[in-house]
């Protein structure tokens, strides 16, 4: 963010008259930090081809970096050939791209401040000594003085327009731990002077938060079932398992979660050892059309039972049987003596 880049004059020759500008200079530098703030906020065009010059040299080896960028995010029809927006049949994106960059964008805190700032100053340089150049974000639904449009939980993120795209936005909302991200293209400028990117996307805004909340469907902290265990020490039998993550789903307000019940897919035989964490299988709920997947877990160490440990079980049980055999040989030993003591008795009777 500290680097300074140094405004060219090709970057400011690509302005065209009545583009939004930060009246940056030829030969003027200040840092990357800055040169965000002008893009991001006041939508400054020569800011976005001095940043491209920054980092890849010119215009064009910067978009085709933003093509290898967008392929890797999962765009499917982008295709830059400038830094700027600036209409050209071979520039193009659709809105579910747009929504996965700036899904990507937002995990940049740099990103996340900016974007929000109601306004911003360039700093003098050398070239421009003035401190008059300050600009207010374009974006009026974070603006408290915009009556018509502001949003109070709006978080970003950037306005856009072209005469052949009409006005667009992309912008983003934060609300009792729901995030949205909004994409409309193709506004227009209503008689009434009302501006539907900006009308729609509160109306949207508004009618996702009025309608749905995030809620928690199941929580890891408790426990899911259990499940037998074999070879486990202590006369371990079962143990309790868990999913390894809580879900949690955008649902309508009126949704009842209570006895949902997930498909839950085991190993077909859990054997000790077994690792705190391990996982034992998956557990799928289903909501709203939607499968929302996570591992089910032990939380519990489980060590399995040594060979000492079955060894020794077996010597005392082959002792248990070997005192139960000699106990009854005893018995039939005493039993065969007494037979005989009876038997001598009676010849002995019959001699007298």
């Amino acid at each position: 963010m500290d680097e300074m880049v140094k405004i060219s004059k090709s970057a400011v020759d690509e302005i065209l008259p009545g583009y939004s500008n930060a009246n940056l200079q030829v030969g003027e530098e200040q840092s990357v930090y800055t040169m965000l703030q002008a893009l991001l906020i006041p939508s400054a065009n020569e800011a976005a081809y001095a940043l491209a010059e920054h980092v890849s040299g010119s215009a064009e080896a910067f978009a085709k970096l933003c093509n290898k960028r967008a392929k890797e995010l999962g765009c499917k029809k982008l295709h830059f050939v400038n830094p700027n927006g600036v209409h050209d049949n071979n520039h193009y994106c659709c809105a579910y791209d747009l929504y996965l960059i700036a899904r990507e964008c937002q995990k940049y805190e740099t990103f996340n401040e900016i974007v929000k700032t109601s306004s911003f100053s360039v700093p003098p340089s050398k070239i421009y000594k003035k401190n008059d150049r300050t600009y207010q974000n374009t974006n009026e639904l974070i603006i408290p003085t915009s009556a018509n449009y502001y949003f109070p939980s709006c978080t970003g993120i950037k306005t856009g327009h072209t005469t052949p795209a009409g006005e667009c936005l992309v912008s983003s909302s934060s609300k009792d731990g729901l995030n949205l991200i909004c994409v409309v293209l193709h506004g227009q400028i209503k008689s009434n002077g009302i501006n539907e990117r900006f009308s729609d996307s509160k109306r949207l805004f508004e009618y996702v938060y009025n309608k749905y909340s995030y809620k928690k469907i199941a929580d890891k902290s408790e426990p899911l079932g259990q499940i037998e265990v074999k070879g486990a020490t202590d006369n371990i039998k079962s143990i309790n398992y868990y999913i390894q993550t809580d879900i949690n789903s955008i649902s309508p307000n009126s949704s009842e979660f209570e006895n949902i019940k997930p498909e839950i897919t085991i190993e077909e035989s859990i054997k000790a050892p077994i690792k705190q964490n391990q996982v034992l299988g998956t557990a799928t709920y289903k909501i709203d059309g939607l499968n929302y997947s996570t591992n089910i877990i032990s939380r519990d160490n489980i060590e399995k039972m040594s060979y000492g440990i079955y060894i020794v079980i077996s010597i005392l049980i082959i002792i248990g049987f070997l005192i139960i055999i000699i106990a009854l040989r005893k018995k039939e030993i005493i039993k065969s003596k007494k037979a005989a003591s009876f038997r001598r008795s009676a010849v002995t009777k019959d001699r007298f």
